[in-house]
């Protein structure tokens, strides 16, 4: 995992790199409500340290805590749909965290950390590199401060390892604390769309983005 130069002195004024990254879960999802072992699993923190963090964070009122509603799993035959069957959901309330918007230097954090969220984009050569042929790799969306584009990450290329490539998104949603949208593309079949005008593609070459790898695209 890549660590920006932003990251690791943020970690040494907030004392642990769990807490930035858990700080960044919420600063950059304020709506979100979940739970702590939720918390644990998208920031990719042991539990121990989420629980820790995380009272620490609210009593410097940076969280609040508030309850959540958790589905449990009915007994027996797990495939059964709750949406299509009569059977009356059964929830468990838990408790759950959610970033408190009075927090008064909540601001000057968004801009603390949106700035090492940009810092990401020079290492994304170096992070997917070992995913196969890369023909084009381009950022949009949340990289750029984008908020209409229709993609953050797209990848085009040959003999692309998809799984390698999920693996590296997932760790980029646990540094980021935000799930991204992203997509992938055998060169031949971006081509064949690129010639027909396809929207998803026209939208995502003709709106603001940035091409960390080129070879063969247009600018």
């Amino acid at each position: 995992m890549l660590e920006s130069p932003i990251m690791e002195l943020l970690a040494k004024l907030f004392g642990t790199g769990d807490k930035v990254k858990i700080m960044r879960l919420f600063v950059l999802n304020p709506d979100l409500a979940i739970t702590t072992e939720e918390v644990a699993r998208r920031a990719r923190v042991a539990l121990s340290s989420a629980k820790k963090e995380l009272a620490g964070l609210e009593s410097l009122n940076f969280l609040r805590s508030k309850t959540t509603l958790s589905p449990i799993s009915l007994p027996g035959d797990g495939a059964i749909s709750l949406k299509k069957s009569k059977i009356k959901p059964i929830v468990k309330k838990k408790r759950g965290w959610q970033l408190d918007l009075t927090f008064p230097f909540l601001t000057q954090l968004k801009s603390i950390l949106k700035t090492d969220l940009l810092s990401h984009r020079r290492d994304f050569a170096k992070r997917f590199n070992h995913c196969g042929k890369i023909k084009l790799l381009a950022i949009a969306g949340i990289f750029i401060d984008a908020t209409d584009s229709r993609a953050d990450l797209v990848i085009v290329g040959d003999g692309l390892k998809k799984r390698l490539i999920e693996k590296e998104v997932q760790l980029l949603e646990s540094e980021i604390g935000k799930e991204l949208v992203y997509a992938i593309f055998d060169s031949a079949d971006f081509d064949y769309r690129l010639n027909a005008c396809d929207k998803f593609v026209r939208d995502i070459l003709d709106f603001p983005h940035e091409k960390i790898i080129n070879r063969g695209y247009p600018q």
